[in-house]
C-alpha cells in the first residue's frame, strides 16, 4: 500500500496524536509487548498487528480490531500557503537604500584608518566590497569603477607595500613604477 493508501487502523493510528513511545507504553501497559519499529510499520500501514495488539490498541487508542482489514484512502497533504509576498519597494527606493549603504561603508573606512585595528579595517573593506557588489546588481553599473579602485585606500597601501619590496630591485620597482604611470595610476 502507498502512503495515501492504507488501512483504517493505521490511520486511526496516525491521527491519534501518540508517539511510538506512547503507543509502545499503552500496549506494555496492557500487557503486551512490543517495539517502536514494529509500532512505525502498523502506523505505515507497512504490517498490520496480530490479532492480540489488535485487541489491546482497542482498549488503549479505541481504534477497532476489523479496522486494520479495511482499507483507508487517505487525501493527499493539503498544499503549504504561498509564503506572503515581500513588501513592495520601487526599484529606485532599492537603490537609494543600497547607495547610503556604501556611503556609509565609506564613512566607516574613513574612520576606521584613523583609529582601527588592521582586522577592523579589513572588514569594513569587505562590507564595502560587497555593497558595492549588491547595488551594481541592482543598477548594471561597475561595482567600483577603475578611477575609484586606485584611489581606495585599500589600494594605495598595496601599492606601498610592493613598492617597499621592491626598493631591493631598483630596476624592477623602476620598471613597475613607468607600467603604472602608463596605465595611468599615481605611484
Amino acid at each position: 500500500m502507498s502512503n495515501t493508501e492504507s488501512n483504517a487502523g493505521a490511520r486511526a493510528l496516525r491521527n491519534s496524536g501518540k508517539s511510538l513511545a506512547e503507543v509502545v507504553a499503552g500496549l506494555e501497559a496492557v500487557g503486551v509487548a512490543t517495539t517502536r519499529s514494529a509500532a512505525s510499520r502498523w502506523r505505515s500501514g507497512e504490517h498490520v498487528p496480530g490479532a492480540e495488539v489488535r485487541s489491546a490498541l482497542e482498549r488503549v487508542l479505541g481504534i477497532p480490531p476489523a479496522s486494520w482489514d479495511r482499507t483507508a484512502v487517505e487525501p493527499p497533504p493539503a498544499p503549504r500557503p504561498a509564503p506572503p509576498p515581500a513588501p513592495a519597494r520601487s526599484e529606485s527606493e532599492a537603490v537609494s537604500q543600497m547607495r547610503e549603504n556604501v556611503a556609509q561603508c565609506e564613512r566607516y573606512l574613513q574612520l576606521a584608518e584613523e583609529a582601527s585595528s588592521d582586522a577592523a579595517k579589513r572588514q569594513w573593506l569587505e562590507q564595502h566590497g560587497r555593497a558595492l557588489m549588491r547595488l551594481a546588481r541592482l543598477t548594471g553599473e561597475e561595482p567600483m569603477p577603475e578611477a575609484q579602485v586606485v584611489k581606495h585606500p585599500a589600494f594605495t597601501r598595496v601599492l606601498d607595500v610592493i613598492f617597499g619590496v621592491l626598493e631591493k630591485h631598483p630596476d624592477v620597482l623602476r620598471e613597475l613604477r613607468a607600467a603604472l604611470a602608463q596605465a595611468g595610476v599615481d605611484g
